[in-house]
C-alpha cells in the first residue's frame, strides 16, 4: 500500500520497457492540476519507483489539449457564426469565373503524379480540389481506399497556385501524427512536381516551404524530406517565422495542442504580422471525423474572416471516442451544440441544412461537400460489401478491375481455398458459443490458417480483434509469426488500424456467448467498426466468428440498422467451400459465389 499511494501522482512518459527484465523507464512530467489535468509531481533526479513487487501503468485521464482548446473558445470570433448550430452563416466567395475555373480544371487533370508520374489523379479527385477554389468551406467525404490524401495535397497546392500570397500561413491539423505526417509528406512529394507542371502551362506556384511544429522532443514524429521541424515554443519563434514566410507561402503541420501552442506564442509578438497572430489563410484538417468539434472550432478560430477551411474525413469509419453517455444527455445546451459531435459531422449538418421549403440554407459558394468514389484499395468483392454503406451518401463506389488468378493445391483441402485465389472474402463460421473477451477458438482458427499459407511477404498481414485480451491472446501464441521478417504485420483493435490497410486481413470478431453479445451489441456490431474493419484490406478478407454472432438480432431497431454489414456479409458469402473440426467446434468455410470476383469498373489506374 505504502508503495502504491507513495507513486500517486506521477504522470510520466514511458520511454523504455524491457520485457525480458521487466523494466521500465519513465520520465516524470511536472503540472499543477487544473479543470483537465491532475496534479504531477517531476523527481529531480533518477530514482528507482518500485524494485520489487507489483505495479500498474494506466493511460493518464489528464486531458492536455483541452485546457489550450478552453482557452482558445474563451475569446470572441466571428467563426462562432460560421459554425452555428442553428443559424450558420460562413461568408460566401467571390466564384471564380467560369473560364478560369476550366483552366485549373485541366491543369490538374493532366498532372501526372509522383512518383511514379504515368497517371494523373482520378477524376473525381481532380474535380474535388477544383470544386474547393468556389466556396469558404469544403467538406471531403473520402470512403476507404479513394485517396483522400492523394485529394487533400493536390487540394493545397491548387489554392496556393490559384490565390496564394508570399506571406500566407496554411495550417495542416490532424487528430494523429500519422494523418498528419501523410499529408505532409503527400505535399512534400507533390510540390516541386507540381510547380514545374504549373510553369509549363504558363502559371506560376509560389514556392512552398513545409514546417510541422512540435510541442515536446522535436525528435519524435519526425516526417523527414524537405519538412523542417519548429518547436511551438515562443524562444526564437519570431525570427523562424518570419525567414519561413519571407518570399513564400508556409505551410504548417501540427496536432490541435502544437497549433494552439504555437498561436499562443506567436500572439505574443506584437510585431509579428501586425500582431494578428498566425492568421492562417486556409486551415486544412484532415480525418475530421476523428477531431471532436471544440477542438476544430478552437483552430478555426486562427482563420481571419477572408480565410477558408478544408476538412477531409468520413463520417462512415470510427468517431471520436468519448467516455460520457452522450447519446442520453438531455441537458438543452448539449442537445443542441453536441460538443461531442466530430468537426466533420458538425459541418455536415450546415452543409446539409435546408429551410421550410427543402432548400439549402447555406449556398455552396458558401459550404459544399465533395464525394470520392473510386477506391484504389478494396478488391471488388470487398468493395460490393462496404458499397451498400456509402450510397446512404449519394456515393456509388466504383473500383479498378482486378484478375483473379488460383493457385491449385496450396495449403491443404480445407484453409487452401483461403490461400488459392489472390483475391477475395472469406467467411469462417463456428458453432463455440460461450466467449466473452477472448476467444481460443478462434485464435487456433486463426493458426491453422496462417500455419496453411504458402510464404508471405514480411508484415503483410493484419489481424483485428475489438477486444484487447483477444489481442494478448492472439499475440502470445502467433508470436513467431509477428517477428521483423514474420508475415503478421499488426495484431491490434480496429482503432489502430483506422488509416493503414495491409493485403491480408484476418478479422477475429471474439465474442459468441449469446448474453455477452446482447449487452455489448452497440460495440460489436457497429456499423463504423465493421466498415473500418472490413475495408483495411488490399487483398484478401477473412473473417472469424460464432454462429451466435450471425444469428443475433438486435433488440433496438437502430442497433439492427448498425449491424447492416454484418448481415450483408453473411447474405454475401452464400457459397459454402468447406467444412472440418477445430478445438472440438466444427466450422465452416463461405465465399460468395465466383461471380463476384470479377466485379470492377474503371480503366486500369492505381494509387
Amino acid at each position: 500500500m505504502g508503495q502504491l499511494t507513495a507513486a500517486v501522482g506521477r504522470t510520466c512518459v514511458v520511454r523504455e520497457i524491457d520485457w525480458p527484465t521487466g523494466r521500465v523507464t519513465l520520465d516524470a512530467m511536472y503540472a499543477e492540476e487544473d479543470r483537465y489535468r491532475l496534479s504531477s509531481g517531476a523527481s529531480r533526479k533518477a530514482e528507482m519507483l518500485f524494485e520489487r513487487g507489483y505495479a500498474t501503468l494506466d493511460e493518464s485521464v489528464s486531458d492536455y489539449v483541452a485546457g489550450r482548446v478552453d482557452d482558445r473558445l474563451q475569446q470572441p470570433s466571428h467563426v462562432y457564426a460560421w459554425f452555428d448550430p442553428v443559424d450558420p452563416r460562413p461568408p460566401a466567395v467571390t466564384p471564380l469565373p467560369t473560364t478560369e475555373v476550366s483552366s485549373l480544371q485541366q491543369l490538374v487533370d493532366s498532372f501526372l503524379l509522383p512518383p511514379a508520374n504515368i497517371y494523373p489523379a482520378s477524376p473525381d479527385q481532380a474535380r474535388a480540389a477544383v470544386e474547393g477554389l468556389n466556396t469558404r468551406v469544403q467538406l471531403i467525404q473520402g470512403p476507404p481506399g479513394t485517396g483522400k490524401t492523394t485529394t487533400t495535397a493536390l487540394s493545397v497546392l491548387l489554392r496556393v497556385l490559384a490565390g496564394g500570397r508570399a506571406g500566407d500561413i496554411v495550417l495542416l491539423a490532424a487528430h494523429t501524427h500519422t494523418a498528419l505526417d501523410n499529408l505532409l509528406e503527400r505535399i512534400d512529394r507533390y510540390r516541386e512536381a507540381f510547380t514545374q507542371h504549373a510553369a509549363a502551362n504558363g502559371r506560376r506556384v509560389p514556392p512552398i516551404k513545409l514546417v510541422k511544429v512540435h510541442t515536446n522532443d522535436p525528435t519524435q514524429h519526425v516526417v523527414g524530406g524537405s519538412v523542417e521541424n519548429l518547436p511551438a515554443a515562443i524562444l526564437g519563434v519570431k525570427k523562424k517565422l518570419t525567414e519561413l514566410t519571407t518570399g513564400a507561402v508556409l505551410v504548417i503541420g501540427g496536432t490541435t495542442a502544437g497549433l494552439l501552442k504555437l498561436a499562443s506564442a506567436v500572439e505574443k509578438l506584437k510585431t509579428f504580422n501586425g500582431g494578428a497572430g498566425l492568421g492562417a489563410a486556409l486551415l486544412v484538417v484532415d480525418e475530421a471525423s476523428m477531431m471532436v468539434f471544440p477542438h476544430f472550432l478552437a483552430l478555426a478560430t486562427l482563420v481571419p474572416s477572408n480565410g477558408r477551411i478544408l476538412l477531409a474525413g468520413d463520417h462512415r469509419q470510427l468517431a471520436p471516442i468519448t467516455a460520457h453517455d452522450w447519446e442520453a444527455e438531455d441537458r438543452p445546451p448539449m442537445v443542441l451544440y453536441q460538443p461531442f459531435a466530430s468537426a466533420y459531422d458538425a459541418v455536415r449538418r450546415i452543409i446539409g441544412a435546408q429551410d421550410e421549403g427543402g432548400n439549402p440554407t447555406v449556398p455552396a459558394t458558401s459550404a459544399r461537400w465533395s464525394g470520392l468514389t473510386l477506391t484504389f484499395r478494396l478488391p471488388p468483392v470487398v468493395r460490393e460489401l462496404i458499397a451498400r454503406v456509402y450510397r446512404r451518401d449519394r456515393i456509388e463506389l466504383a473500383g479498378l478491375p482486378r484478375t483473379v488468378t488460383a493457385v491449385p493445391d496450396v495449403g491443404g483441402p480445407f484453409w487452401g481455398h483461403v490461400w488459392k485465389w489472390n483475391i477475395g472474402l472469406f467467411l469462417a463460421i463456428h458453432d463455440e458459443d460461450g466467449s466473452r473477451r477472448s476467444n481460443p477458438v478462434e485464435v487456433a482458427i486463426v493458426e491453422q490458417l496462417l500455419s496453411a499459407a504458402p510464404p508471405l511477404p514480411a508484415g503483410s498481414v493484419a489481424i483485428i480483434t475489438p477486444h484487447r485480451a483477444q489481442r494478448s491472446l492472439l499475440a502470445t501464441r502467433l508470436a513467431a509469426l509477428s517477428g521483423t521478417e514474420g508475415p503478421v504485420g499488426v495484431i491490434d483493435t480496429v482503432e489502430r488500424l483506422q488509416g493503414g490497410e495491409r493485403p491480408t486481413v484476418i478479422v477475429s470478431a471474439t465474442v459468441s456467448d449469446p448474453t455477452a453479445i446482447e449487452a455489448s451489441v452497440e460495440f460489436i456490431l457497429d456499423l463504423n467498426r465493421a466498415n473500418v474493419a472490413f475495408s483495411r484490406v488490399q487483398d484478401r478478407l477473412v473473417v472469424v466468428c460464432s454462429r451466435t454472432l450471425l444469428d443475433h438480432i438486435p433488440a433496438e431497431a437502430e442497433h439492427y440498422q448498425s449491424a447492416i454489414l454484418w448481415k450483408a456479409l453473411r447474405g454475401l458469402c452464400s457459397e459454402l467451400v468447406a467444412e472440418s473440426e477445430v478445438n472440438g467446434h466444427r466450422v465452416r468455410l463461405y465465399r460468395p459465389p465466383h461471380a463476384y470476383d470479377n466485379l470492377g469498373s474503371a480503366n486500369g489506374r492505381h494509387d
